[in-house]
């Protein structure tokens, strides 16, 4: 075992690809946070990115280390200059070694460290290349990958498994309720703004109106708020104090959020009370029409998505507004249907749980050898 850095095994890929026709494009929002799959990109689309990668090399988000992107590529592509392509020396170390040491807590706490900036904080290679850890023998390095390698297709397994329930989920509220693109079940159909009392996020009035000097704050309510794979905004990372002159307007638990940008037309339900700005819609259902369950399912489903994003055609930057989102037209099925489909993904929220606690528990495993291995 030998203490080695970084940029001793591996070296950072630099190779510009002027013409981009028929690469598969790689930028940011494609990396997924801790998980070393590449899963998604664009392919056919018009780029400015120019920066070259191949099959095998790790592709690392140098831009807000803290979100922790750093994937293996599947395939010869082009990538974003945020995206630092990371090649192994394959005579010091083994290409399949290297991407459990880069996604990993300790790899990420030390860019972290490093990263300058502001509000878009970026790390350099020339840092990340002075990152020291253990490395055993070439030939001690094969059993390490493949315990990792084992435990992270178990760890795969059970996301798949998420990924099947929540594909069930989809096809019961199909079968129970049709096709809504087509009301196979000829239900009457009305316009949100009839059903529901919808609001733009911000206010003539500022938050310091509201609360008095002996208030420790209120919650602010962002957008970072909303949990990856959460339908609820449970907490904020944020409390707004009197002193705050943000204009606002006040929300409560039971209320629905739509973002009307980022994450554009995706909806939460709020288990706390605050107050929100412009990026968001509030939805509330004062005359208690719809379950909750049902209405996040409605708004969340294939149609809403789609007519979402036809409404909002047309502009450089897509953005929702309290017209049109309350112009969607929906069905209100019987609250005896909407609370049976409730109940069902009640059911598939704990499966779903205790998939992802396992998931976890691997992840951290895997995180634990490599830190025990090579720290």
């Amino acid at each position: 075992m030998a203490i080695v850095k970084l940029g001793d095994v591996a070296h950072e890929y630099k190779t510009t690809i002027k013409n981009s026709s028929g690469y598969p494009i790689v930028g940011l929002e494609h990396l997924t946070p801790s998980e070393i799959d590449l899963v998604h990109w664009d392919e056919n689309v018009e780029t400015t990115f120019s920066k070259g990668f191949k099959k095998g090399h790790v592709l690392f988000g140098r831009r807000r280390a803290y979100l922790k992107k750093a994937a293996v590529a599947p395939f010869d592509g082009i990538c974003s200059g945020d995206i630092i392509v990371i090649e192994a020396e394959e005579d010091r170390i083994r290409a399949d070694l290297l991407p459990f040491i880069i996604q990993n807590d300790l790899f990420f706490d030390y860019a972290m460290s490093k990263s300058a900036g502001g509000l878009s904080p970026r790390v350099k290679w020339a840092d990340l290349k002075e990152y020291e850890f253990n490395l055993p023998p070439l030939i001690e390095q094969e059993s390490l990958v493949d315990l990792l390698s084992s435990a992270y297709e178990t760890k795969k397994a059970y996301l798949k498994l998420i990924d099947q329930t929540e594909e069930i989920v989809k096809s019961q509220f199909i079968e129970m309720f049709g096709d809504l693109h087509k009301n196979s079940k000829g239900y009457e159909l009305k316009p949100l703004s009839q059903l529901l009392l919808i609001e733009r996020g911000g206010s003539p009035r500022p938050i310091s109106e509201y609360i008095t000097e002996s208030d420790d704050g209120v919650n602010w309510i962002k957008i970072g708020d909303a949990e990856e794979g959460s339908i609820y905004i449970t907490h904020t990372k944020e409390k707004i104090k009197p002193e705050g002159t943000k204009k606002s307007r006040y929300v409560q638990p039971g209320d629905f959020l739509l973002s009307n940008s980022m994450s554009f037309g995706r909806p939460y339900i709020l288990t706390i009370d605050g107050y929100i700005h412009d990026g968001w819609l509030v939805l509330r259902d004062e005359n208690n029409i719809f379950d909750k369950k049902f209405l996040y399912a409605l708004l969340s489903s294939s149609y809403a998505s789609a007519s979402f994003e036809s409404l909002a055609a047309g502009s450089v930057v897509k953005n929702l507004n309290k017209d049109l989102v309350g112009s969607l037209t929906v069905p209100v099925p019987p609250m005896a249907e909407q609370k049976q489909y409730a109940s069902l993904l009640d059911q598939s929220d704990k499966s779903k749980f205790e998939l992802k606690q396992a998931a976890k528990r691997i992840d951290d495993l895997i995180k634990s050898f490599v830190q025990q291995d090579l720290y």
